[in-house]
């Protein structure tokens, strides 16, 4: 038997990541320029210059196929990302979570 506390509810409205990556025509991937604290994308150890080539096992050659593979997720779907960093590839985990119940500090 599993109870749910009253103030838990599903997850619901747009999925939230967390990093904004921008236009870079000299490398192949989604560079990212910025990555909000407590995000998703924080917590699975993006940082800014990271170049996401992968998400959730598709490819990503630019900014705007990230933007549509996370528009293509749910919040609570547990992604893989590869990002290349220092001339290698690191692979890690994020969790995705709903924009609207997401508090994000600023710096």
């Amino acid at each position: 038997v599993y109870y749910l506390h009253p103030e838990v509810r599903p997850a619901q409205g747009p999925v939230y990541f967390g990093a904004i990556a921008e236009y870079a025509p000299d490398v192949w991937g989604a560079k990212v320029s910025y990555v909000t604290i407590g995000s998703p994308a924080f917590k699975a150890g993006v940082r800014v210059g990271d170049v996401i080539r992968e998400f959730d096992h598709h490819t990503v050659a630019d900014a705007n196929e990230l933007q549509e593979a996370v528009a293509a997720h749910r919040p609570g779907d547990r992604i893989e990302i590869r990002v290349w960093r220092g001339g290698e590839n690191l692979f890690t985990i994020a969790r995705l979570r709903d924009r609207s119940t997401t508090q994000v500090a600023m710096r």
